[in-house]
């Protein structure tokens, strides 16, 4: 994952995880299995983006995080096995 200065995000599958697409839908954002984008709908006004700046993206990387992880739950859960 990828996050951009102005608050967008560019998120790559590899072999063992081709559902960035899926990813990405959750926030706000969508694409390919292994190539996707998005930007997470946090930011109201210059001041989010202004933390958004001064922290690297922290709020943007912990939204993406947890659709990475709720996506890997539900592939465990569908498949039966851990997703990478």
């Amino acid at each position: 994952m990828i996050v951009k200065p102005a608050g967008s995000a560019s998120i790559r599958g590899s072999e063992g995880f081709k559902r960035a697409h899926e990813v990405a839908e959750r926030v706000n954002g969508g694409g390919h299995p292994q190539a996707a984008g998005c930007k997470p709908d946090i930011y109201d006004d210059m001041l989010d983006y202004a933390h958004h700046w001064s922290t690297e993206g922290q709020a943007c990387k912990r939204v993406i995080l947890a659709a990475f992880e709720a996506v890997a739950e539900e592939a465990k859960d569908a498949d039966g096995e851990t997703v990478e």
